[in-house]
């Protein structure tokens, strides 16, 4: 039992019935949590999207999902679904492709909720007119809601979770279970706390036919709507017992029952259909046929308020600014708050974070790192029909000096060998630093030139390999820098090629001696040689 999409050719002939309960031999199936509708509350409202590529439907009623959600307690769930199924193929979709959405009443009160949906008809592809009804005639005491709301497709978000009986479950639970008990206001809040958005209805309805119509709508509930040619066209329900020249012709209840509130009682013209009891409309008698036109008034754009030109320093933030935002027609949590820059080297976008509800949002801004300048920012609200409004500021970001910053460094040296190096430093604001020695190393020496940061290490002659550090800072005239560290690598000195000043003079009198003992020499053998001739 239903609810079943049928396709049939011209003649009436049925090509395909599509269901909740097993795929058919096209591979065509509907969701399987609508097989819990409620009994009789099938997709009462249904429409196929201008383009022809669209079949859209609406339950009557919230599924009996979830052991809280009863027949008796269905309309203490203010979420209806939305189900959307493909004729032709597009957009990555393949014929039968199926989508759902959260449609919610306007419930005020879920104990007392009486509200249901019986027609649905598209505006354009993406935008619906639905009506919300209750089962009241208006003449009854209390009076009666029936009315038309505008919604769009766009930006809701699928709540199908894969085809399982429950559908998509919010905090373990179906969704008409975590939604029970809740006003719309409320069912809004805690899908919007899970990342769920529901389908965006205008903030008034299009069309009340009780407020608007000055009495001329005096059924209990609507059958029947068509958009066509500007105009929406509809029709009333309540044929039940009625034939052509108005004569009861249906199954009668004996006996006398109250119409509720409604002038008189009724002797008779109540009928039956599995157990309901279906209640003749009186006013079907006396009320002759006629067409309501309504125009449907363009969208109206949505409003921004001003946000003043702000100042900040360098590497810092503007904090939350605050941004008033609103729409005649689209709901503002409905409404979409973006923003721009014209600098995206000194803002850009990772730096630009929108936040708040409703009608307060706000905007916070953190430029580049080391960046300054100006940038204009452009703030854009969006609603739900593609209308929006603008509203521009300048960023002003000031300069800040910022201190230099050391590299620790590293060299290789041979013992009692010079070695050059260069201190590094860099300073975003600054190409001119001066170096200054914090810590000399432990064994060595260090020359330095302070301007460009080159210097040179010598390590004693005997100095054993191993590794010396000295550490040293930059400044930029007005701030030092971090301390950095260098680390020298000392090699030993070869053997045999000490370089001690000890060593060469000993040397060096070593030499002198062996040269006198060369010259006596000589001048012994020149005495001797003399004296022999």
């Amino acid at each position: 039992y239903g609810p079943w999409l049928l396709h049939l050719d011209g003649t009436g002939r049925t090509i395909e019935r599509v269901g909740p309960f097993a795929a058919n031999s096209a591979g065509h199936k509907l969701p399987s949590v609508l097989a819990k509708r409620l009994i009789n509350k099938g997709m009462e409202g249904l429409t196929v999207t201008p383009d022809g590529s669209m079949l859209v439907g609406i339950m009557q009623s919230a599924l009996l999902n979830g052991p809280s959600v009863t027949a008796d307690t269905a309309k203490q769930v203010a979420m209806l679904r939305v189900v959307t199924y493909r004729l032709i193929a597009g957009g990555g979709e393949a014929v039968g492709a199926t989508h759902q959405f959260a449609y919610l009443l306007e419930v005020t009160n879920a104990a007392g909720n009486k509200l249901a949906s019986s027609e649905l008809t598209a505006l354009s592809n993406s935008e619906f007119l639905v009506n919300e009804r209750d089962g009241k005639f208006p003449s009854e005491s209390g009076g009666a809601n029936k009315k038309f709301w505008r919604f769009t497709l766009a930006g809701a978000t699928d709540i199908s979770g894969g085809d399982t009986a429950d559908g998509l479950l919010l905090g373990g639970l179906p969704l008409e279970e975590a939604l029970f008990g809740k006003t719309s206001a409320q069912a809004r809040t805690t899908l919007t706390g899970a990342g769920i958005t529901a389908l965006v209805k205008d903030a008034t309805p299009l069309l009340d036919l009780v407020g608007t119509l000055g009495g001329q709508y005096a059924h209990d509930k609507v059958e029947g709507v068509v958009f066509s040619g500007g105009h929406i066209i509809i029709s009333n329900d309540d044929d039940f017992g009625i034939n052509g020249s108005g004569t009861v012709t249906a199954k009668t209840i004996p006996g006398s029952l109250p119409l509720g509130n409604l002038p008189g009682t009724a002797t008779g013209p109540l009928t039956t259909d599995y157990s309901q009891l279906l209640e003749l409309d009186p006013a079907k008698l006396a009320t002759a046929t006629g067409t309501v036109t309504v125009t449907v008034a363009a969208n109206s754009a949505p409003t921004i308020g001003t946000v003043a030109d702000t100042t900040i320093l360098e590497d810092t933030a503007t904090g939350a600014l605050a941004v008033t935002v609103g729409d005649a027609e689209t709901p503002v949590d409905g409404l979409v708050l973006t923003a721009t820059s014209d600098n995206p080297a000194l803002l850009p976008a990772g730096g630009i974070v929108v936040g708040g509800s409703g009608a307060a949002r706000t905007i916070t801004l953190t430029p580049a790192a080391n960046q300054n300048g100006h940038a204009l920012v452009t703030v854009t609200v969006t609603d739900a029909h593609g209308g929006t409004a603008s509203s521009t500021f300048t960023l002003t970001v000031t300069p800040v000096n910022d201190a230099p910053v050391a590299a620790d460094g590293t060299l290789a040296a041979v013992a009692g060998v010079p070695a050059n190096g260069t201190l590094v430093a860099t300073d975003i604001d600054s190409a001119t630093l001066t170096y200054a020695v914090v810590g000399a190393p432990a064994t060595g020496t260090i020359v330095l030139d302070a301007g460009t940061g080159a210097y040179v290490y010598t390590a004693p002659a005997a100095t054993p390999a191993g590794t010396v550090t000295f550490t040293f800072k930059a400044n930029d005239g007005a701030l030092n820098s971090n301390v950095a560290t260098v680390t020298v690598t000392v090699a030993a000195a070869p053997p045999g090629e000490h370089h001690d000043d000890d060593k060469k003079k000993k040397c060096g009198r070593g030499s002198g001696v062996m040269a006198l003992v060369l010259g006596l020499f000589a001048l012994i053998r020149l005495g001797l040689w003399r004296r022999r001739r």
